[in-house]
């Protein structure tokens, strides 16, 4: 029973020592998606027909000078 205690904890620390070695190496690689934004330029106009609590369809030019607060969500 010790055997198997020794055993199971040996293979959970190789475990996790494996998986933080891959993790140290994805995270010093370059992110694609950050070299693609748009920080400091204006954003891109929006084709957006459904707002909440409007009935007309509105353009982000329309809300310049205001604060948009955009929520992207969804279920995966």
């Amino acid at each position: 029973m010790k055997q198997l205690l020794v055993f199971g904890l040996g293979l959970t620390l190789f475990s996790g020592m494996a998986v933080g070695d891959d993790f140290k190496r994805e995270r010093g690689r370059d992110n694609d998606a950050a070299k693609d934004a748009n920080e400091g330029k204006p954003a891109p106009e929006l084709q957006v027909t459904n707002w909440i609590n409007t009935e007309s369809p509105l353009k982000l030019s329309d809300l310049k000078g205001k604060v948009v607060i955009i929520d992207f969500w969804g279920v995966w």
